[in-house]
This record gives structure tokens, sequence and C-alpha cells, in this order.
């Protein structure tokens, strides 16, 4: 008896470690949020609007982090336009940094707006 409960209470504490250390590993980013911010230039053109796939991406993540938020704030909204040329800004901004995708540009973007209407 003892040694049957010993090996499932082991099976049982791998599971555990192992789901653990998988919650613990970032998923790899697919889709438009993977995009480099150089191949979102180029396909955004100078208003940062051309690109649609990474327009609507930055939107869902937008809304998405901003219906997670613990106190429900709303914050004044921003036009499509101006988010996307702030996107470009960023983009714009750390060309010359590789690996900058959409996902951190969008991620810069809500945390400054978010700091900036914080009281």
């Amino acid at each position: 008896m003892f040694c049957k409960t010993s090996v499932a209470t082991m099976l049982l504490a791998i599971c555990v470690s192992a789901s653990a250390s998988q919650a613990a590993t970032k998923a790899p980013l697919v889709g438009a949020g993977s995009e480099l911010c150089q191949t979102f230039l180029h396909k955004a053109g100078p208003s940062g609007l051309s690109d649609n796939a990474a327009n609507q991406w930055v939107m869902g993540y937008l809304t998405g982090r901003a219906t997670a938020l613990p106190d429900s704030r709303h914050y004044p909204v921003v036009e499509p336009e101006a988010i996307m040329s702030s996107i470009a800004s960023y983009c714009r901004a750390t060309k010359w940094f590789k690996g900058i995708d959409i996902d951190a540009a969008a991620a810069s973007f809500f945390i400054t707006r978010n700091k900036a209407f914080r009281h």
C-alpha cells in the first residue's frame, strides 16, 4: 500500500510541476502581433494605417487589456488613426533595435496611456 501511495504521490508531483513550468513559460506570439516594426512600417505607410491585419490586432489587444483592468477604469476614447500613428511613431523610434514587434508597440501605448490618466 505504501508503495502505491508513494508512486501516486510522485506522479502527481511530477504532473503539477510540469503544469507549473508550462504556465510560467510564455507562449510564442503568432499573427500580426509578432510582425516586426520594420515590416509594419514598410506595409503601413506614413500614416500607419495601411497594414489592416496589424491595425485590427492592435485594436483587439488594447480592448483586451482595457477590459482586464481590475477596477474597470475607462479612459477617454482615442481614435484608431491616432492609436496607429502612435504605434508607427514607436516603431520609427525603435526601428534600429532588432526584434521589436507590434506587440511591444501596443503594450507601450497601453502602459503610457494608462499612466497618463492614473491619479
